[in-house]
Formats: C-alpha cells, sequence, structure tokens
C-alpha cells in the first residue's frame, strides 16, 4: 500500500493597510449633514434636496421583489426611495465628514485609555474620537430585563398579582428614565479601561439607532463632541441628562433615599450597578454623540 504523506501547510493573515469598512451603530445624520454642510457651502443639501425629489415608479418592478402588488402608489415608491436615499447619503456623509475632519486635524485622537491625562487636556465642544466599550447605564438594562419577562411570563404560569406588580415597577422605573419631550432615550457609558472616576456619558437618541438594542454592545469608535465638563462641586443626577430639565433638591433627596433599595434589587438581577451611575460628578464628563461604528 503506498503511504500518502500530507503536508500541514501553517496559515498566515496579511493584514489590511488601511481601513475603510464600517458598520454604523449609530449615526445622528442631521448633525452630520449639518456640520458637512457648513464645510461644503450648502453642496450636501443640494444633494439631498435633488435625490430626495428624483425618482418614482413601482417599488416592487425596481427592487425585484416577487409577488410585489403591481398597483403600488408612486407616493409610497417615492417615499421608499427618498428613505432608501437619504440613508445612503447620510452614510456617505459620515464618511466624507470623518475624512475631512482627519485631514484638518480638526477632531481629538483618544490613543489607549482615557484617563486624567486625557481628562486634563478636555475643553467644552472639543470633538473626539475614541474606541470604547459600550455599557448601557443600569436603569436601561433593568427595564429591558423586566420588559422581556413580562413577555415570557404568562407562558410560565406566573400570576397575575405578580405581573401587575412588574408592571407598575417597570412604569416607574420609565417614568425615571423616559425625557419630557417624549422621544426614545437612554444613557450609555463608554468605558476604556480601569478608569470608574474619569467617566464618559453619552445620551443616545434611538431614532438615531441603525442596529436592535441588543447588538447595541461591544468595543466601538465613538465620535462626540464634549457637551460638559461638570464642575468639582457640582452632582448631576443621571436621569436629567435625559429629561432636560433643571435639577429639583426634592427629586435629589427622594432618590438618595431609594438609593440602597434600588441599587439592591438590580444588584440582583446581575446587573453591574453603583451609586456612581445615578450620581454624576467630578472627573465625570457628559458627552454629546455623533456617530458610533466598528
Amino acid at each position: 500500500m503506498r503511504r500518502i504523506s500530507c503536508i500541514l501547510v501553517t496559515g498566515a493573515l496579511r493584514k489590511p493597510k488601511a481601513r475603510l469598512f464600517r458598520s454604523f451603530l449609530y449615526l445622528d445624520g442631521d448633525e452630520v449633514i449639518n456640520s458637512l454642510s457648513g464645510l461644503e457651502g450648502g453642496a450636501i443639501d443640494e444633494i439631498l434636496t435633488t435625490e430626495g425629489e428624483e425618482g418614482s415608479g413601482d417599488v416592487g418592478a425596481q427592487l425585484g421583489v416577487t409577488g410585489a402588488k403591481a398597483g403600488a402608489s408612486k407616493k409610497r415608491s417615492r417615499k421608499f426611495e427618498e428613505e432608501v436615499r437619504r440613508k445612503r447619503t447620510e452614510h456617505s456623509a459620515a464618511t466624507l465628514l470623518l475624512s475631512k475632519l482627519h485631514d484638518e486635524e480638526a477632531i481629538g485622537i483618544v490613543e489607549g485609555n482615557y484617563g486624567a491625562d486625557v481628562y486634563n487636556e478636555l475643553e467644552e465642544h472639543m470633538l473626539l474620537e475614541f474606541k470604547a466599550q459600550i455599557r448601557i447605564h443600569p436603569l436601561h438594562q433593568v427595564v429591558s430585563a423586566a420588559r422581556s419577562w413580562l413577555d415570557v411570563a404568562p407562558g410560565f404560569g406566573v400570576e397575575k398579582s405578580e405581573m401587575k406588580e412588574a408592571r407598575d415597577f417597570v412604569k416607574l422605573l420609565e417614568s425615571m428614565a423616559s425625557p419630557k419631550s417624549g422621544e426614545s432615550t437612554f444613557l450609555v457609558f463608554a468605558e476604556t479601561g480601569e478608569n470608574d472616576d474619569h467617566r464618559l456619558v453619552l445620551a443616545i437618541q434611538e431614532r438615531y439607532l441603525l442596529v436592535p438594542l441588543d447588538a447595541f454592545s461591544g468595543t466601538a469608535t465613538f465620535v462626540a463632541q464634549v457637551d460638559r465638563i461638570l464642575p468639582d462641586d457640582d452632582e448631576l443626577l443621571a436621569v436629567r441628562l435625559l429629561r432636560n430639565a433643571p435639577q429639583l433638591a426634592l427629586e435629589r433627596e427622594g432618590l438618595a433615599e431609594a438609593m440602597p433599595d434600588l441599587i439592591g434589587g438590580i444588584d440582583e438581577l446581575g446587573i453591574q450597578v453603583s451609586r456612581d451611575d445615578f450620581f454624576l460628578r467630578a472627573p465625570a464628563v457628559v458627552l454629546r454623540p455623533i456617530c458610533i461604528y466598528k
């Protein structure tokens, strides 16, 4: 019998020389277009207007969708095309804006972990780019977990009285976390390492979120503007970043009294939480997100 010898070839990786691919998790298209419009002298606005007005016809015919209704209205078709074109243009605008900001060295790049050295160099309105781990605020994690539990609870024979208590609890948490404007917003901590004191806090508007909340996780690149550097003698309620209203002493005192029980309940769910998640103080920094991508 002839013996067949196998030669094992070791693998190798030829690393990319440039990073061109971006998967956007969050994109404030309005802010991107406004900023780019200022640099381009309004050219980007003209592109959006032209592309938004062009095109009509049957959606099914254009996309080749099997079974699409032949009688789809032109109005509906135009609306669909406008959404597709606008989304494509916003992604292009974001890529172009980032390129221009880097070319003009108009954006601060945080290299490595964020901490005291970087914090001391920050200025309000400064634009930053950095990599960090996404951690959704514990309050929103609890609301999301409670909603999921309420969806499956009937199938496990949970009593109605227990479900009512859970619903009331969710409503209470939602009232704390919901902004007065009614827009869905949640808080995120951008964590780059062992920097518990030097917190980076961002309010995420769900209308600009491009992925499901479950997929909004992991390590990502943030492009954000410094909105507020908390002074040494100030302490800010995290929920006030959502409600966009003056901080009330009574509200602060009430939350402080309820804090031990609230932290204990969240901790029992296995969610990382501390008092500093609810009461922000220096050297915490509030950022306004422009885009987040991987």
